[in-house]
Order: structure tokens, then sequence, then C-alpha cells
């Protein structure tokens, strides 16, 4: 099943340059690049069904309205948990290893050069894989159970869509959204182990996670504030030509996959951007 899966997710995946989010600045041409993305469709259509199964199951009732306020309730907690173990999960035991391989290394990457639109949505195999499990429980429990899983597939999407927002150019007007991108800006910037909320700052301020700037140090990690154009702008030591390793890891043998010992070295070639040939705005 789970070979099936991804030789299906591959075909949807249709590979890049995809160019970077910095090259919009306008909520449309926003909206134009998310959809005209192979990735963030896979995702749109995943919650769409989940939506029609819900309706399937009849009216809501308050039973619904108890599920969907304690998924809103638990979102930012969520995103801060998964954040913080998973995407930067150290491949220091075979738990955290397995993590890594999962969905570390490949955030890695997003940090690495965090406006390409390569490495920032969530992967067709990890959208129809996650949509599977949302499905079974939408159709086996009961519909408050199918009301909890649309709602976790649409806090996945106010996840997706937020995070390119902030990593594009527009420009937000809204005081909650301007704290977000700047929070998530200081996660890349400053250290990432602070400012880990993407959609809401609430759990950083509960756990204490959004400090001021100037509390927490900069950061080994952190990478310039600018596209990088060659592996050596790159927080990492080049290792093989057109390659660089990722911030405090090892080379891996081979390029693009990640070791036991650390993750990937980059395969982006020396010299290259992966921008689109125009901007759209």
């Amino acid at each position: 099943m789970f070979a099936w899966l991804t030789s299906f997710s591959s075909r949807l995946d249709r590979p890049g340059p995809h160019g970077h989010a910095s090259d919009v600045s306008t909520l449309p041409a926003a909206a134009r690049r998310f959809l005209s993305h192979p990735r963030p469709p896979v995702l749109l259509a995943t919650v769409g069904g989940l939506a029609a199964l819900r309706a399937a199951r009849g009216r809501p009732t308050w039973r619904d309205a108890r599920a969907a306020g304690l998924c809103l309730l638990a979102q930012p907690f969520v995103e801060h948990a998964v954040h913080r173990w998973m995407l930067h999960s150290e491949p220091t035991t075979p738990l955290t290893r397995a993590c890594y391989r999962y969905q570390g290394w490949g955030h890695a990457q997003h940090h690495a050069d965090p406006t390409n639109l390569d490495t920032m949505f969530m992967t067709p195999t990890d959208v129809l894989g996650g949509g599977m499990v949302a499905a079974t429980v939408a159709l086996a429990g009961s519909p408050a159970a199918a009301t909890t899983a649309l709602c976790v597939g649409l806090g996945t999407l106010a996840y997706d869509w937020s995070h390119f927002l902030i990593h594009s150019a527009y420009q937000p007007r809204s005081g909650l959204f301007r704290q977000v991108k700047r929070n998530h800006r200081l996660h890349h910037f400053r250290n990432e182990r602070y400012w880990l909320g993407v959609t809401s700052p609430v759990a950083d301020i509960l756990l204490r996670t959004s400090p001021d700037r100037d509390a927490v140090p900069v950061s080994p990690r952190a990478v310039p504030r600018r596209r990088p154009t060659s592996p050596s702008d790159l927080p990492g030591t080049s290792v093989l030509p057109g390659t660089s390793v990722l911030p405090g890891t090892v080379a891996s043998s081979e390029p693009g996959r990640p070791t036991d010992a650390g993750p990937v070295a980059s395969t982006t070639p020396a010299g290259a951007t992966g921008a689109c040939p125009a901007k759209d705005n």
C-alpha cells in the first residue's frame, strides 16, 4: 500500500524549480502561485473530500461544535509540538532518527533556503497518507469524529497557506498576522528553538518560546537574510562539488539522502537559485 501511495504521489509532485515565495507581493498573486504549485491542490482536494464525507453524515449538532472548538484550541499547541519535536528533531536516538528521516531533513532544507517553493509545502505522500487515515476516521467513527477529521484537514490547510504567505513579500495588514510573520522570521533568522507557531502566537506565548529578540543568541543555524546563490552562501561547509552540508550535520555518502548520523547534503547546483524567470505579482 505504501509503495503504491508513494508511486501515485510522485506523479502528482511535478518536479521544480517552482520559484520562490518572495517573488509575490499581493494576495491575488499569492493565491495564483499557491494554486499553481503541484502540492497545495492535493491538500485542497483532500480537505474537500473530508468535507463531503462529513456532509454525508447528517446535520451538525452541538457535539460537532464542541469537536470544532477543541480542534481550534489545540491547533497552536499541535503546531508547536510538531515543529519542535519532529521538524527540528536531532537524529541522536532511534526515535528521533525516524522523525528526522520522515520530516526533519526536508525541513532542514527549507531552513537553508526559506523562500524556496520546492521545499515549502507538505508533500502529496504525506497529505494523501494522512487523508486516508482521516477518511477512515470520518467513515468509521461518529459524526463528531468526522467533524474532527475535517477540522484537522482545515488546520493543515491553514498552516500551509499561512506559512507560504509568511515567506512571501506580502505585507500583512492585520496586527496579528504581522506578529506571526515577524515571529517566524525570527525563528529562521535568529534562533530555530523559539517562535515555533505559524498560524498563531498563542502557544509560543504560553510556553515561553516567544522572548524578546535580543534575549536569545543568534543560532549558528540561522540563515543569511538573502537568497543563496551558491552552496557557500548556505550555513554549512562545502563537501562535494555542487553540494553543501546543512548546518550542524555531517555529510551523507549519497548526496540528497539523510544518514543515521546527520542529514543530507544539499543538491542545489552551485550558482543556481531555482527562481522563476519572472515575478508573479
